[in-house]
């Protein structure tokens, strides 16, 4: 389970500088357990293409960086999803 730069590789040029970005939905965390149903959900997407899948939280937030984009905030949503906020500069 990689990660792609794909969902934040505009977020340097979408947001103004200290202007947020929000990506939401199922991810994998190094630190904690993934909920079976993302498990199956992640394989369901690999199936159909061995590119799609869950992105591990940390290669979202360095792929983040290297745009020019810094994590600011994670949060736990409904249904075992995440909210991870982004800010553009400092």
């Amino acid at each position: 389970m990689g990660g792609d730069a794909g969902p934040v590789r505009g977020g340097g040029t979408i947001a103004g500088s200290g202007r947020a970005s929000i990506l939401y939905g199922p991810y994998i965390e190094a630190a904690v357990a993934t909920a079976d149903s993302n498990l199956a959900f992640d394989a369901s997407l690999r199936s159909r293409n061995p590119a799609w899948g869950l992105r591990e939280v940390e290669a979202v937030v360095d792929a983040a960086a290297r745009h020019g984009v810094r994590f600011a905030e994670r949060r736990a949503m409904p249904a075992n999803n995440l909210m991870l906020l982004f800010r553009k500069g400092g």
